[in-house]
């Protein structure tokens, strides 16, 4: 017992190092509480991060400055630099930190070749140099940038993409002062959550343009839906074709007003416009096709020009689209021509008050729009000449079973015969003459134009009437009035009163002896197109001699 008592006093002087223990423990949990305190700001600063990626996947920037600012504060850095890689050059994204930067945010610079951060790049692997001006030799291209503002130890840690460097994290210090593996984590940690924002922008964005494609497909394909369906709904009507036309290929191509001309084999004639003010349609007159002009061009060249700005180009000339450009403050200008079978037969032009290029997708949208125009204007046309060709046929039937039913009475033949031509030929009036000795007697008349003139006239050269028989000639004449008081004096008091402008008057010709006259009217000044010189023929026996034109007339 007093042996086991002897050793238990001999521990005691083991108490004199307590203080020195104490010491020492206190150190080691003030060391341990300072690195939860920075692994509880490293993980509340990623979690941050995290949580702003989450809360703005298109917005970035903010996560980049964000992250800038907490790779300095947190790892003790002098500064922090984010770069990204931009088509084989470095941006300064995001910059945090009191050392100037060589190249200023947001500007673009080449990849260093033999500096610290281009090497990391190149290698695509976390560089860290205690004290960069000791590692000059190895870093030469760093002498004009890191050293040159006084930077001593740094970090770069490149952000990686399957392997790819997408830009790079650089933190700096002014004095030798190496980062501690923490710290390095960190930062390789930003270093993800960079790529992880970065990717989500790029997914995002890719997205978005998935969707504003498919949307825009599928507005050009109810467009074009609502296009076909208007052709179809309207096989003889074409102006609500054309309506629909420009109206879709302005909004569609994102312009602000627009307009259709169609070729009349001299100008360029407006037949259709969308968000064009009074000012604007009172400018777009009639014009020809000239190269200074862009309608002009792309009518010639048979093919979709633009101007990016055309407020530079405005000058003092025939250019249909200056005028009105002006008016309309137009800037960018894009024209696509009409064609049909490579034959230009107009243009649809449209412009924007902004100045903006037609990409190369609304340039063809234009086009399709154009093709769908002239599918109307040929449906339309062969719709017209059926419809011609049956009333033509309509009405020689008609007349044939007036006949065939009056052998004995040629007044219900007459008659058919004047109401037929006025209808078929779309005049106002009809009237035919017979010859009676020297005199053209008034057999048949159908229209509301009054007649003044007498019921008899003399066949001789002083009335239009008269002057077809003498010459056994088809008189055109576009406007009466221009030309009565000259060409036919017998008449114009009778011209003047009824209002006749346009006339067409052929003789009657039985076996080389001419015998009367069919003269039809329209009150405007409309020349008869050639298909309806042609109608009128067919109500009347053919001259051997050759059709002649008087006055203004086209045909």
């Amino acid at each position: 017992m007093a042996k086991k008592i002897s050793k238990r006093t001999k521990t005691k002087p083991r108490a004199v190092s307590l203080p020195a223990s104490v010491a020492k423990l206190k150190k080691t949990i003030a060391a341990q509480a300072q690195e939860i305190r920075e692994g509880q700001e490293q993980q509340a600063a990623t979690s941050a991060i995290l949580r702003m990626i989450a809360r703005a996947p298109m917005d970035i920037q903010p996560v980049l400055d964000t992250m800038a600012e907490y790779a300095a504060r947190l790892c003790g850095a002098d500064d922090a630099v984010i770069w990204r890689v931009e088509n084989d050059r470095l941006r300064a994204a995001a910059h945090f930190g009191s050392i100037r930067l060589v190249n200023e945010v947001g500007t673009l610079a080449p990849i260093e070749q033999g500096g610290f951060a281009g090497r990391a790049m190149q290698e695509a692997r976390t560089l860290h140099v205690r004290d960069l001006r000791d590692a000059e030799a190895e870093f030469p291209g760093a002498k004009e940038r890191g050293i040159a503002v006084g930077v001593r130890t740094a970090l770069a840690v490149p952000l990686l993409r399957d392997g790819k460097p997408l830009g790079l994290i650089h933190i700096r210090r002014l004095k030798v002062q190496p980062f501690t593996e923490q710290q390095i984590r960190l930062v390789e940690t930003f270093a993800d959550q960079a790529v992880i924002a970065i990717e989500n922008v790029r997914l995002f964005q890719e997205s978005q343009q998935r969707n504003h494609d498919l949307t825009e497909a599928l507005e050009q394909q109810t467009a074009t839906s609502e296009v076909l369906q208007v052709i179809a709904s309207s096989p003889s009507d074409l102006q609500p074709v054309l309506d629909t036309v420009i109206a879709n290929a302005v909004k569609l191509a994102g312009a602000k007003q627009g307009h259709i001309r169609q070729y009349d084999g001299e100008f360029l004639q407006l037949v259709a416009y969308y968000n064009e003010t009074p000012e604007t349609i009172e400018a777009l007159t009639p014009s020809r096709p000239v190269p200074e002009s862009l309608n002009g061009r792309a009518f010639l060249e048979r093919r979709p020009v633009q101007r990016i700005d055309a407020r530079a180009d405005y000058v003092q000339d025939e250019s249909d689209y200056q005028s009105p450009g002006r008016v309309a403050g137009a800037c960018s200008v894009l024209a696509v021509p009409l064609l049909r079978e490579g034959i230009a037969t107009g243009t649809i032009l449209i412009w924007r008050d902004f100045v903006q290029p037609f990409t190369e997708r609304q340039v063809d949208l234009v086009r399709t729009f154009a093709d769908q125009a002239v599918i109307a204007i040929e449906n339309v046309r062969l719709f017209q000449e059926l419809k011609e060709a049956l009333e033509q046929q309509t009405a020689t039937s008609e007349i044939l079973g007036v006949i065939a039913s009056s052998p004995t009475d040629i007044q219900p033949v007459l008659d058919a015969i004047a109401e037929n031509a006025a209808r078929v030929c779309n005049a106002n009036d009809a009237s035919i003459r017979l010859a009676e000795g020297n005199m053209l007697r008034l057999a048949a008349h159908h229209g509301p134009i009054p007649s003044f003139a007498a019921a008899e006239l003399p066949i001789d050269r002083d009335s239009v009437v008269g002057r077809a028989l003498v010459e056994r000639q088809l008189i055109h004449i576009e406007d009466l009035l221009s030309v009565v008081a000259t060409e036919f004096p017998r008449t114009q008091t009778s011209t003047e009163q009824e209002g006749t402008r346009t006339v067409l008057v052929a003789p009657l010709i039985r076996e080389d002896v001419p015998i009367g006259t069919v003269l039809i009217r329209r009150t405007e000044v409309r020349p008869f197109t050639e298909k309806q010189i042609a109608l009128l023929k067919t109500f009347v026996i053919k001259p051997s001699s050759r059709s002649r034109t008087c006055g203004c007339s086209r045909n």
